[in-house]
């Protein structure tokens, strides 16, 4: 994007708990990153923080958590922090919000004339706002609407899937039954039959996942 190589990580919450961890930031130390931006956490890594910066690194947070202890020295993007507005915006809002103004002080485009080419990651803070169920109210009304209709334009196979199920909302759930790989491996797939078949194991796993939670 723009001459910047992007990657992702996704941490295990089991072995490395919620948010910026140690493991994390070494990972991508070890691999030449130079810049993290954190998606939904962040705002209360103080110590995480610091030990990015002792290797050298920089870290934007994008988050919309409470603040629960004090703020790390660093980029903080949160509507709770602020009065600026927006307060009932999800995680994957606030990352679109900062992909938003990137795209426009990059191109000089504004959102609607880069979401025409880019049409997944409107329709991903579409879901993303839907599945963490903040209030469908101001912003996220809009940016649960437009992404909708982001969703129904891209030719992708795992976003033309969901937009072909009749309930986003029951059809989006096992994407967020803590199988988050599997859920990267379903935005990835490359044919309609990778997605549906990606698909089909994460409603198996959420299935056994609901039974094991009953018991």
């Amino acid at each position: 994007v723009f001459g910047i190589e992007v990657r992702h990580y996704i941490p295990k919450r089991a072995e490395e708990g919620y948010g910026l961890s140690p493991r994390g930031i070494d990972k991508a130390h070890k691999n030449g990153i130079d810049l993290i931006i954190t998606v939904d956490s962040g705002t209360n890594n103080v110590a995480e923080v610091e030990y990015l910066k002792k290797k050298g690194m920089n870290i934007i947070i994008t988050d919309h958590h409470e603040l629960t202890k004090k703020i790390p020295k660093a980029p903080v993007v949160n509507p709770k922090l602020n009065s600026f507005g927006y307060k009932y915006l999800s995680g994957a809002g606030v990352a679109f919000k900062l992909a938003d103004c990137a795209f426009f002080d990059c191109s000089g485009k504004n959102t609607e004339v880069w979401s025409e080419k880019t049409p997944e990651i409107p329709a991903l803070a579409s879901i993303g706002t839907l599945i963490d169920k903040v209030p469908l109210l101001d912003e996220n009304r809009i940016i649960y609407n437009e992404g909708l209709k982001c969703l129904k334009k891209s030719q992708n196979p795992s976003f033309y899937f969901l937009a072909g199920r009749k309930n986003l909302l029951k059809a989006i759930i096992p994407l967020a039954s803590g199988r988050e790989s599997l859920t990267w491996e379903f935005f990835s797939a490359r044919t309609i039959e990778e997605a549906e078949n990606i698909y089909e194991s994460l409603k198996l796993k959420h299935s056994i996942w609901n039974r094991k939670g009953r018991a």
